[in-house]
């Protein structure tokens, strides 16, 4: 079974740590291209853009080997599972499709840009492979030789010169890779002479937390883009090195296992998911970037209401807001504090040309009065 990416988001609406030798007391060697469960204790404020990573990086170097500059991600969601489950799966494909077009078309990769202008990534397809099933224990050989008889037998994009494209493979909750100390992995293959990209991501059966599928595909993303050759010893990509507190040395790890106990749950048109954040030389730090810049004015589109029974009136949970062709999917908190630490500034256009600014009142936002009823918040469409 196949579904294209707007056709499934309409229906939604590594490291190992090897144990010190006598002659590596003192040094840390990563396995690049797996991702350890996080810490949930370590997760970071969802209003947190920037915050430290695991370690004390100490330099970020680019082998000049291969980067994915133009994403182009094919969802895999293997195994029966996600097509004959009654009642149908939740969180369902769907929901998980648009968590991903969430962090490719919005903001999130907007940091990538500093390592030799990687750019937006694109959702391209979407496939249910109802055909097999995933075992539990399943090893890398088993996805990959499922993705080459999808490449043959299913209308899965092939891999083709001139194209970055990422293949993610998300499989039913609670069936394990046979790694498993670890909770996502990405590595290559060759097909037809040319290079496949994938990962496979573990499953808790939620959007939310610190082993979620959104958490573990963004660390994994992040890398691919970033250091997709894994195995090439040569030409390798963007790394960090650095020291941990005990003096340990860190070298080569990939910018999302610097930063993979600092993540948060995030807004995306409407659905709550979990994203990590990944190292970024030129902020000197872990990135986030999922809320507006500071100091920049924002147009809210859409809202959410609650109806409060105590108080006999409705009020706004959610705002959808637009600046510089992003969007962005507010809490009604969130949008306090951005206007009060961030120096936001959130408007409302009435479809009568009026303008009116939003402001902060007893832990609310509410429109400013006006002569016109157009320009406010409970008047605009509901999401």
């Amino acid at each position: 079974m196949k579904t294209k990416p707007e056709e499934i988001i309409s229906k939604a609406s590594v490291t190992l740590k090897r144990k010190n030798s006598p002659r590596q007391k003192k040094e840390y060697l990563p396995l690049s291209g797996k991702v350890h469960p996080a810490r949930e204790h370590k997760k970071v404020n969802n209003k947190d853009s920037i915050f430290s990573p695991e370690y004390t990086v100490t330099s970020t170097t680019d082998g000049n080997g291969r980067l994915l500059k133009n994403v182009e991600v094919i969802c895999c969601f293997w195994g029966r599972f996600w097509t004959r489950t009654s009642p149908a799966p939740s969180p369902s494909g769907g929901d998980y499709a648009n968590a991903i077009q969430f962090m490719l078309t919005g903001t999130y990769l907007t940091k990538m840009s500093q390592y030799r202008s990687i750019g937006k990534g694109t959702l391209v397809y979407c496939d249910f492979n109802d055909s097999s099933d995933p075992a539990d224990n399943y090893t890398n050989a088993d996805v990959i030789n499922m993705l080459k008889d999808r490449f043959q037998h299913s209308g899965m994009p092939n891999p083709a010169s001139g194209h970055d494209r990422f293949y993610a493979v998300i499989v039913p909750p609670g069936i394990r890779n046979s790694l498993h100390q670890y909770a996502g992995e990405h590595g290559s293959f060759d097909y037809n002479s040319t290079k496949a990209y994938f990962a496979w991501i573990g499953n808790t059966g939620s959007l939310t937390g610190h082993d979620s599928v959104t958490k573990v595909f963004s660390h994994e993303l992040v890398e691919a883009m970033s250091d997709p050759d894994v195995d090439n010893t040569r030409a390798k990509g963007i790394l960090v090195n650095g020291k941990k507190s005990d003096g340990t040395a860190v070298n080569n790890d990939e910018i999302g296992d610097t930063c993979n106990d600092q993540y948060a749950t995030v807004d995306s048109n409407g659905v709550s998911c979990t994203l990590q954040s990944y190292w970024s030389k030129e902020d000197n730090a872990c990135v986030l970037p999922v809320n507006p810049p500071k100091n920049s004015s924002l147009d809210i589109v859409a809202v959410r209401k609650i109806h409060s029974r105590s108080l006999g009136l409705d009020y706004i949970d959610k705002v959808k807001a637009l600046s510089s062709g992003f969007t962005y999917w507010l809490h009604r908190s969130e949008v306090v504090d951005l206007i009060l630490s961030n120096n936001n500034r959130f408007f409302v256009n009435g479809d009568d040309g009026t303008r009116s600014e939003v402001m902060v009142e007893h832990h609310y936002i509410k429109t400013r009065p006006d002569w016109s009823k157009r320009d406010n918040l409970l008047s605009l469409p509901t999401f």
